[in-house]
Formats: structure tokens, sequence, C-alpha cells
């Protein structure tokens, strides 16, 4: 989802016990304030509190924003894998 339409997205994934992975949208969250570090990190937290897993995320998988970044090093424990398309979208931009 796109920043600027002020709207967050949440997905959850996990293998189970027959490593077949599950996917399902957990949450669509109109965000009308700042899209800080901290803001999206409260977010995020809500979202797996809501949900009950805390202790059952331990990557998130986000875009190269300072932002995200920082939200994921501000939740404990959370390993954050950075998107790789937009990562070559921003190096082929930079080429151009």
């Amino acid at each position: 989802m796109n920043t600027i339409q002020q709207v967050r997205l949440a997905d959850g994934r996990e293998t189970a016990k027959q490593f077949k992975l599950n996917e399902a949208i957990l949450a669509i969250k109109y965000v009308p304030y700042s899209h800080t570090g901290e803001a999206t990190a409260e977010e995020i937290m809500s979202i797996l509190n809501e949900w009950k897993l805390t202790d059952k995320v331990f990557t998130i998988t986000t875009d190269n924003g300072r932002n995200m970044v920082k939200s994921a090093r501000l939740i404990p424990g959370l390993i954050r894998i950075p998107y790789t398309a937009h990562t070559l979208q921003l190096v082929i931009g930079k080429g151009l």
C-alpha cells in the first residue's frame, strides 16, 4: 500500500507443521497521523497484540523508508527483511 493513501496493511504468514505457507490479512487501517517509526511500530504491535501473535512473529518485510526501518528496530526481537523489489527499484532509479 502507498503511504500517501494513509493506509496500513498487515498480513500474517505462518508455516504449519506440514511446511505449508499460510497467509491472511490481519488488518487494514486508516492512519490519519504522521507515519513516524514510533507510530508505525505502535500500530504493528497493536495488531500483533490483537491477534495474540507477539510471541509468534519474528520477521517483518518492509520497504526501505526510514520510518519502516526504525519501526522494526523499535519492536523487540523483530528482524527486518528489506523488500527486494523496492531496493531494486531504488537502484534502477539512481542509475537512470
